[in-house]
């Protein structure tokens, strides 16, 4: 038997067929759910302790996996041990991007550029006017990538995203294009 402390409460143990077979099981027999597993685990996670002074925690996780020389593996673990996830937020493809524009020519530049690289990524486009510049409320297909979304990032930045900027934008500027703002600019001026 092959003990080893991997860190504060994680541990392995390494057992081969002989040992099993002379604690009454083998690794086809090990089932998480019956009493006889969990008192071979609880005798192994007391050897463990008297052996490299591992104390486990209120909640453990175990995980068994069986070796090729017809033993076992067993992992013990924390779930505080686990690092935590990072969640991507991802945008739904209803809400909008909305661009700033205070030059009529990045605003007309930024659209012939995505019209014709990624006019099959915008399901819709809407431009407004407020206090002397230009807003471009886009709605892209492309949720994961953006890259319809990094063409316009070179030509201005965003002011505000999702429906909250949407509405602000309508009771507030003057909507000059209400549908297709892009194709009606590429076409004009590209």
């Amino acid at each position: 038997m092959e003990i080893k402390r991997l860190g504060n409460s994680r541990l392995s143990i390494r057992i081969s067929e002989p040992e099993l077979t002379a604690l009454g099981f083998s690794c086809e027999m090990v089932d998480c759910a019956s009493q006889a597993t969990q008192a071979m685990v609880l005798a192994l996670l007391e050897i463990a302790e008297k052996e490299v002074g591992f104390q486990p925690e209120d909640c453990l996780v175990v995980r068994i996996e069986p070796l090729e020389d017809g033993g076992c593996l067993l992992l013990f673990s924390s779930p505080q041990d686990r690092p935590p996830r990072r969640w991507k937020v991802r945008r739904h493809a209803a809400s909008p991007v909305i661009y700033a524009f205070s030059d009529v020519d990045a605003l007309i530049g930024g659209s012939v550029k995505l019209f014709q690289r990624y006019a099959h990524r915008i399901r819709k486009s809407m431009l407004y006017r407020i206090n002397g510049e230009w807003r471009l409320a886009v709605y892209p297909l492309d949720i994961l990538e953006n890259r319809s979304l990094a063409v316009l990032d070179e030509f201005g930045p965003r002011w505000g995203e999702g429906p909250v900027a949407a509405a602000w934008l309508d009771e507030h500027a003057e909507l000059l294009i209400e549908k297709d703002a892009i194709d009606l600019l590429s076409s004009y001026f590209g």
